[in-house]
């Protein structure tokens, strides 16, 4: 998962980066709204967290700008104040979620994986392909109920086929959402963790193949056949 953070507090920056670092996301942080528009054609994020209190922009009036611009990225706004005329503002203008600072981690964690799920069009947190199952909460992968033990980057690859099912995903589109932009490496990088990641679902299911190849355009997940 990639998120955009646009927070010019640097405590909550590094509280929120923290907070994510542990986890199966890469994120990205700017502090102007034109730098916001820059990042969003620059990378494809599955959600942005926004501060409604920034110093140069109401946060409200980024979000209004993001949508004018066409940019349909999922948008979380976080704000101090617990105000319901500002609550709703945020929602009027474009927000997805609205969450007050302080925030339970738990809570924040949770409302980042119900957004970016809605926004793929799924209802719940456990995804399925045949028997293969993606717990979007717990960050794991089972089949016919057991375990599929992944590293980081295979988990990362899997969450993303899922909530793209039905789109085939280029090589630079894995880049994109594996890697932040100072440490990308050659996109050949994105075999080696496919042919990985399908020897594992292989291992697991008796030799069923999900992951496809659309030669010369990347990769899908499908149904493997029963």
């Amino acid at each position: 998962m990639r998120i955009l953070l646009v927070q010019d507090a640097q405590d909550t920056i590094a509280k929120i980066s923290k907070m994510l670092n542990t986890k199966e996301i890469v994120l990205d942080s700017c502090s102007f709204s034109q730098e916001a528009f820059d990042m969003c054609e620059l990378y494809e994020y599955n959600l942005i967290i926004l501060e409604q209190m920034l110093c140069t922009i109401s946060g409200d009036n980024l979000v209004e700008q993001l949508r004018n611009k066409d940019i349909r990225t999922p948008i979380l706004v976080i704000s101090r104040s617990n105000d319901v005329e500002k609550k709703i503002s945020a929602l009027r203008k474009g927000a997805d979620d609205f969450l007050v600072e302080p925030f339970n981690d738990k809570e924040f964690l949770a409302r980042i994986k119900a957004v970016v799920r809605r926004s793929n069009g799924y209802s719940h947190n456990k995804l399925t392909s045949g028997n293969l199952e993606i717990d979007l909460s717990d960050q794991k992968v089972f089949y016919d109920g057991q375990m599929v033990s992944l590293t980081k980057k295979e988990y990362m690859i899997l969450e993303f086929l899922f909530l793209k099912k039905g789109s085939t995903l280029n090589k630079d589109r894995f880049l994109n959402h594996l890697y932040s932009g100072s440490d990308e490496p050659e996109a050949k990088i994105i075999d080696v963790f496919i042919c990985k990641l399908r020897k594992k679902l292989e291992a697991a299911s008796g030799g069923k193949d999900f992951i496809k190849t659309d030669w010369g355009r990347g990769y899908y997940l499908a149904d493997a056949e029963a």
